[in-house]
């Protein structure tokens, strides 16, 4: 990243010269800082990848590789993780059910002043960057980012989603996932699995 121009990244693990979107192999956000998330089933021991970083004008840049596993989510329960100055996580969570009309995906940090990001991507193979469905403001210091059969990105069963988060600051971080559930009818024999939170009604 760079103030005077702003280099663009692309990744391949067969072009030795990659230089456009046509030639990066892995799902690249060239939009600011520029990040290319390789999927855990493309990568294995001794296998090279060829970076090639591109600017229109004379610029300085800075590249970096992080290896991060994935976070896995469970439903209704709180987890914390620390984050450093300028790291980012993948977290997954997978819908296991049929009637769920609402997700909410929440991340709290543990101060007002902390910059953080969240984006979603849905797909068991899915790389999140920042061009991907962004979160918004929420409460208690927060983002959230809301899924229902009327947004872009659909809840549906067995849907798997991954969340990139990223933190300017150092902080800690407490992520959640709710849902609300469509109305059921009760008939006769027929066991109906439902969820409540605390204080709820259903």
């Amino acid at each position: 990243k760079d103030s005077k121009s702003d280099p663009d990244l692309h990744i391949s693990s067969t072009n030795e010269k990659p230089s456009n979107l046509q030639d990066s192999e892995f799902s690249c956000s060239i939009v600011g800082e520029d990040i290319c998330t390789i999927p855990a089933k493309s990568l294995s021991a001794g296998k090279m990848f060829y970076i090639g970083a591109r600017c229109f004008f004379k610029c300085d840049y800075k590249i970096s590789a992080v290896l991060t596993g994935e976070h896995e989510l469970r439903i209704s329960k709180d987890y914390l993780v620390q984050f450093n100055a300028g790291e980012k996580k993948i977290l997954k969570f997978t819908n296991e059910l049929s009637f769920v009309k609402e997700l909410l995906f929440t991340a709290r940090a543990d101060r007002s002043t902390a910059k953080i990001r969240m984006y979603l991507k849905e797909g068991k193979d899915a790389s999140p960057t920042s061009s991907d469905l962004a979160a918004s403001d929420g409460w208690m210091d927060g983002v959230v980012i809301r899924l229902t059969n009327h947004t872009a990105v659909k809840v549906e069963k067995d849907q798997v989603y991954k969340l990139l988060f990223e933190a300017d600051d150092p902080v800690m971080v407490t992520f959640r996932v709710d849902m609300r559930f469509s109305k059921k009818m009760i008939r006769e024999n027929v066991v109906l699995e439902d969820f409540i939170n605390y204080d709820d009604k259903a």
